[in-house]
């Protein structure tokens, strides 16, 4: 009975294990370079869009503004760096270091991790976010 008990057990156990793999496997990355992104720099803040390298590269027209200066004329934009956050990765050509930003929206890498390709990242949603990523991940569509 205990046997059975444990073997039960370790088959759920196995299941969950797979389908968690699955689930890392059911999202895609869609490269977008065309939305409008804003970057935090202490009090100041920038508007453009990021590059395929994950580079942000502020537009004249709003560049270094103060957050609390009213806006008219910028395109609704996605804010990266908002607020302080650990466990983030930066994206840097095609590779992702660790790291967390602070209060003032500067990225700092995390001292002694390991730097990852891009390609053997498994986004989870509710995994470390990439704040700098030139795109966004899609559940996959399955077609059978």
């Amino acid at each position: 009975m205990l046997r059975c008990l444990v073997a039960s057990f370790c088959f759920c156990l196995a299941v969950a294990a797979l389908s968690w793999a699955d689930e890392s496997d059911d999202y895609v990355f869609v490269p977008d370079t065309d939305r409008w992104v804003e970057v935090i720099d202490g009090h100041n803040s920038s508007v453009d869009k990021l590059d395929g390298a994950g580079n942000f590269l502020p537009w004249s027209g709003w560049l270094n503004q103060s957050v609390h200066q009213a806006r008219s004329g910028i395109p609704a934009t996605e804010l990266l760096n908002g607020r302080p956050e650990k466990n983030v990765y930066e994206f840097r050509s095609g590779r992702l270091i660790k790291g967390e930003l602070d209060a003032k929206g500067h990225f700092i890498p995390e001292i002694g991790s390991k730097v990852i390709d891009f390609k053997d990242y498994h986004y989870r949603p509710d995994g470390p976010r990439i704040w700098n990523l030139p795109g966004r991940f899609e559940k996959r569509t399955k077609t059978s």
